[in-house]
């Protein structure tokens, strides 16, 4: 969450008996991270207090904060499929079972899809891939921090793979 103040001012926020605590920058600019907040709708509390302990009256706000993403691993056609869905715009962390790892960014809609057979190529064979995938997590990303992870739900397969694939490099 981030917002404006008076320059240097400690801006203090509060969702029911959680707070939090930033200062302003010498331009007023704030920003934190409210993490510990569930997925939902949130009344947030904002006050603004100056060098001299001058508090603001508080400044209420609402905000959605979604859950985790979520990941679907669709082997039921010939091509694999992997669709991530979660916050518009927001950059998602992938992470496989054996740590590997890279961050996806969401379309608008809140969307990111890969398939098809350049895609595929690039993944073992489904008894071999199936591992890696079906231990995968996604998570929410901003700046250094992630949010809580989402697990891959696997479509069914709909037979054998009739091409080998390759490990993922």
């Amino acid at each position: 969450m981030h917002g404006s103040a008076a320059p240097d001012a400690v801006v203090e926020l509060q969702v029911a008996e959680r707070s939090w605590t930033t200062r302003a920058d010498a331009a007023g600019a704030w920003s934190t991270v409210l993490d510990e907040l569930g997925a939902g709708i949130h009344t947030i509390e904002a006050r603004q207090s100056d060098a001299a302990g001058t508090v603001s009256a508080a400044a209420t706000v609402e905000v959605e904060i979604s859950g985790p993403p979520s990941l679907v691993i669709d082997l039921s056609g010939r091509e694999w499929m992997l669709r991530v869905t979660g916050a518009p715009g927001a950059d998602v962390l992938l992470t496989l079972s054996n740590g590997r790892s890279t961050t996806l960014t969401l379309d608008a809609s809140g969307v990111a899809e890969f398939g098809g057979r350049p895609w595929a190529r690039a993944l073992p064979a489904p008894h071999v891939a199936l591992p890696l995938l079906s231990g995968a997590t996604v998570r929410h990303v901003v700046g250094d921090r992630t949010g809580p992870a989402g697990t891959a739900l696997i479509a069914p397969a709909s037979g054998p793979s009739e091409e080998p694939g390759h490990e993922v490099g």
